[in-house]
């Protein structure tokens, strides 16, 4: 009587599929969809919906399938190979990252539907039922073979047996690390770390640190987060940054410390393309960051960087990195886009669009 939805649209694979991502993004929007000239939709990945934007610089891997009546994939957001991701709703924020072979579907209702807020990350092999909605705040962190369950059942519900229907939250900054299993109607407060296999079948309160299965809390109140420290996160970049010149050696190229806040740094086929890292630790350091930084240069900051400087940076067609604000140009060269990705494995990850743009 009801259309059936069908598991895989194998149509829309061999019509669209093999198409390059410019004539695809060329027949998507013939189709009404919203796609930022930028974005990229690899070989054979397919989009299907009613209400479909793609933002700037997005990324769709290889043989990716997206369907949703309504779809909103926001700046900067990377979904990996192999994943399929089928669901009445689906809204992802700013610079939220999908792995390899992630799974986002089942058992279908109305209020279907997975929000994952800016700068998360959902890893490898995951798998999210969206029989009822599952919201994901921002800066959330969900390890690999992660499983969401938004219902429960098997066994007869008229015989006795629980049948479970629960939608799931996770709020701001929460992390769950690898085989971490949620349950029904589960609440994971923000900041909240949920431990490597813990079963979640009951709400965890914020700042609280759990683990085992059923999952307890272990710590609360945040007794794990230590007072942030000015003198260790300068030791903190300054480490990071020495990694940073050695990994450019060990990729070929070279970097070296030219003073205390220049690192000028060689890439490419035969070391052709330059550029300069300038570093500022205060307020003072910025201003002179900001008149050393020419055209290819990014400039990091430890404090907040001014309107005024920003702006000094930009029009010297340099790039800028603000720690503080957790924030970054849209001016953007090779060298900051490859520092910026090296700053995450310090866990922090930057905003370059406006808020208000694509918020989930």
């Amino acid at each position: 009587m009801f259309k059936q939805r069908v598991g895989l649209p194998f149509l829309e694979l061999i019509l669209v599929g093999w198409m390059p991502s410019a004539l695809k993004k060329w027949y998507y929007r013939r189709r009404g969809y919203r796609i930022d000239p930028s974005a990229r939709l690899g070989w054979g990945s397919v989009v299907i919906g009613d209400d479909v934007e793609i933002g700037p610089e997005a990324s769709l891997g290889i043989l990716v399938i997206v369907k949703a009546r309504t779809l909103k994939i926001g700046p900067r957001v990377r979904i990996g190979n192999m994943s399929v991701l089928d669901t009445f709703e689906l809204r992802v924020g700013e610079g939220t990252r999908i792995g390899n072979q992630v799974v986002v579907g089942g058992l279908a209702t109305p209020s279907s539907s997975l929000t994952l807020g800016r700068n998360c990350i959902l890893m490898e092999w995951s798998f999210i039922n969206t029989t009822l909605p599952v919201v994901v705040g921002n800066d959330v962190g969900i390890g690999g073979h992660c499983l969401f369950f938004s219902h429960g059942l098997w066994p007869n519900g008229f015989e006795g047996f629980p049948v479970n229907f629960g939608s799931i939250t996770i709020e701001d900054e929460a992390w769950l690390a690898w085989r971490v299993t949620v349950l029904p109607g589960v609440t994971i407060g923000a900041r909240a770390i949920l431990s490597s296999d813990a079963c979640v079948t009951k709400s965890i309160p914020p700042l609280s640190l759990a683990a085992g299965v059923p999952a307890k809390v272990l710590r609360e109140n945040g007794s794990y987060i230590a007072p942030v420290d000015v003198e260790q996160n300068r030791a903190r970049l300054d480490k990071l940054l020495q990694e940073f010149i050695d990994w450019v050696a060990f990729m070929g190229g070279t970097a070296h410390r030219t003073d205390e806040i220049l690192i000028r740094c060689r890439w490419g086929k035969n070391n052709v393309k330059m550029g300069a890292i300038c570093v500022a630790l205060d307020e003072i350091e910025i201003t002179r960051a900001a008149s050393f930084a020419t055209a290819g240069d990014v400039v990091i900051a430890l404090p907040a960087i001014g309107r005024s400087e920003r702006q000094r940076i930009e029009t010297a067609g340099a790039a800028w990195l603000d720690i503080a604000s957790k924030e970054r140009s849209r001016t953007a060269n090779e060298l900051s886009d490859e520092v910026e990705e090296f700053l995450r494995r310090s866990g922090l990850r930057l905003l370059k669009y406006e808020h208000r743009l694509f918020e989930a």
